[in-house]
């Protein structure tokens, strides 16, 4: 039985007869208009909808929205679909260029200038060095050429002999 299927198998392949296959569902997904380049942000204009059928990878953008504003980390072909891994928030702070750095604690605020000693985009952490101190800490990059030092609240230490304090 199977030598006969085997063979009906090689007949076919050899002549190259069509065997029916299943077709899936035709999706839309967003594909560039034009290459970008790395850096660049995707805007509306640059995109466009194709449909395509068969299997489509899972960290494949399928909706528009979600690329809008988007950075590419590479350069990106124009009529292919984007991964999510090509792409980032766009970068708010570069390296090497002037940030202004904040620490608040309840009751002070201080600021001051740092050099970037990484680049980041929104929320990222980086890296910066302080100009007065040369001191390096690091920072959350809170909008373009800003960042915020954290800083966690001291733990107020009761004294063993005035436990009232």
């Amino acid at each position: 039985m199977i030598r006969i299927a085997a063979g009906i198998l090689l007949f076919i392949l050899a002549y190259g007869l069509a065997i029916p296959v299943k077709a899936e569902e035709a999706t839309t997904i967003p594909v560039l208009l034009r290459d970008l380049g790395p850096g660049e942000v995707i805007g509306p204009d640059d995109l466009t909808e194709v449909t395509v059928t068969g299997r489509i990878a899972g960290n494949v953008f399928t909706e528009m929205d979600e690329m809008i504003g988007l950075a590419a980390r590479k350069t990106l072909r124009a009529g292919r679909a984007v991964a999510r891994s090509e792409v980032r928030q766009p970068l708010l702070v570069t390296k090497g260029s002037l940030v202004t750095i904040r620490v608040s604690m309840p009751g002070i605020e201080l600021a001051t200038t740092a050099k970037a000693m990484e680049q980041g985009a929104l929320g990222e952490v980086i890296k910066v060095m302080n100009l007065a101190s040369l001191r390096i800490v690091q920072a959350v990059i809170t909008g373009p050429g800003m960042a915020e030092v954290p800083v966690s609240p001291q733990p107020v230490v009761l004294s063993a002999a005035n436990p009232d304090m």
